[in-house]
């Protein structure tokens, strides 16, 4: 497994509880006195990357070079072909290769650049990114594609629309898209289902932006007054587990913003110190004070604080937020526009799941064909192999077999591309080799 978002171990290790955040004056000194000689054991330029990174400072990336990034997404397809196919946790990112290989080549720069061009660490997000996607949003062809708004129910476009979280009109003087959040007014006690599958939208919605993969985040935790709460250790985890572990989130800085006398929180920011990933721990900065100090503090890493949406009453003011879904909403339907859909033939293959996919004529002559040359395709190399599911496509046509796969589960059909079309029948050959072992 690559690294996690979550995790006890730095907590453990210096003698901290991994099942609780320190909730005495003790355990926060030790963990201060752990986060400092952590911070210390830095290199020189590790501590200007970090530096520079915070500020929104120009910096050296640690592949600029495009022949350096093309060997890093080589190293990655590598790294993933490595994974067996029989490991259960490949199984949604195999189902998601066969539905639409472009949009899964399309994520890995993405993915890269959140885990500092590390192939290994950046194969194992991807991994867990669709094992995610699948429990929030199910197996079906929504796997091969963005999130849509569209795709969110009734319940969750009620916590969508609630903005505790939300996109500023302008980013910092870096030019870096920031995130508010207001805890207090969240449904962050309780992790539904719904808190899940909006804020998974949300998150795709704004790496989407133009400059976030490459520049990250800035998140501003605002926990001033009404504002304020914390998140117990079990959320924290469950959070963790679904949104940071398996997206391809990059977060430059976040700052925690609390009342000068407010202790609960001041022990909660040591336990979200020492539980964080080590590449993520130092880049928490925390304001304690009025709200006229922590806002001059801000404004002092270029953040527009003047577009908070807050006011005196301290009440949160969601009208740029539903500008925001608006807006969202109309790029969506821009983007989608409308699809010739067609009527499944005899011999047309089907994707999906479910006994009438299963049973259709044209999948079990697919799979017929598959079997009469899985012997030579099991001996075959990459480059044979590809060619064999190539044939196989072009003879499923030849008898005017089409690949079709269901548009929105509403019952309509659409055609696939040609290599979303041999990612299919690759995948029968995956079924049979398999179904061979059992």
């Amino acid at each position: 497994m690559g690294k996690k978002a979550f995790s006890a171990a730095f907590a453990e290790q210096h003698g901290l509880s991994g099942d609780k955040f320190p909730d005495t004056l003790e355990e926060v000194l030790i963990a201060q006195t752990a986060l400092d000689l952590d911070f210390e054991k830095l290199s020189l330029d590790d501590r200007e990357k970090l530096v520079f990174d915070i500020h929104g400072l120009p910096s050296i990336s640690q592949a600029t070079d495009l022949k350096e990034q093309q060997q890093k997404l080589e190293a990655l397809d590598v790294a993933l072909e490595s994974i067996s196919d029989d490991e259960p946790r490949k199984s949604a990112y195999n189902s998601a290769v066969s539905l639409n290989p472009e949009y899964v080549k399309g994520l890995r720069t993405k993915f890269l650049l959140a885990n500092e061009w590390d192939p290994k660490l950046t194969a194992d997000q991807m991994i867990q990114h669709f094992v995610n996607k699948k429990k929030l949003f199910g197996s079906g062809e929504v796997l091969g594609r963005d999130i849509l708004m569209s795709d969110l129910t009734k319940e969750d476009m009620e916590y969508l629309e609630i903005g505790c979280t939300q996109v500023l009109p302008s980013r910092d003087t870096a030019g870096r898209v920031v995130l508010f959040c207001a805890p207090g007014y969240g449904a962050y006690n309780k992790v539904t289902n719904s808190v899940c599958r909006a804020s998974w939208y949300f998150l795709r919605a704004v790496m989407a932006e133009e400059g976030v993969a490459e520049m990250g985040l800035v998140c501003v935790d605002y926990g001033l007054g009404k504002y304020g709460n914390t998140i117990n250790l079990d959320v924290m985890k469950e959070l963790a587990n679904i949104f940071i572990d398996g997206a391809c989130q990059r977060t430059a800085v976040e700052h925690y913003c609390y009342d000068h006398d407010d202790h609960d929180m001041h022990y909660w920011l040591h336990g979200a110190s020492v539980f964080s990933d080590d590449s993520f721990r130092h880049r928490l900065r925390v304001h304690a004070g009025s709200q006229s100090d922590v806002l001059f503090k801000l404004q002092t890493y270029g953040i527009p604080t003047h577009e908070f949406p807050i006011n005196n009453e301290q009440t949160l003011d969601c009208t740029w937020h539903r500008q925001w879904i608006e807006i969202q909403r109309k790029k969506e339907t821009a983007m989608n526009p409308k699809i010739l859909c067609v009527i499944p033939r005899r011999f047309d293959v089907l994707f999906g799941r479910g006994r009438d996919t299963r049973v259709h004529a044209g999948n079990l002559r697919a799979k017929h064909l598959v079997e009469m040359r899985f012997d030579e395709y099991e001996k075959a190399n990459k480059k044979e192999k590809t060619k064999i599911t190539k044939e196989i496509v072009a003879q499923i046509k030849e008898s005017k077999g089409r690949f079709l796969i269901s548009h929105e589960g509403n019952g309509e059909w659409v055609e696939v591309d040609e290599e979303t079309a041999r990612c299919k029948i690759a995948h029968f050959f995956r079924r049979r080799r398999i179904s061979a072992k059992v």
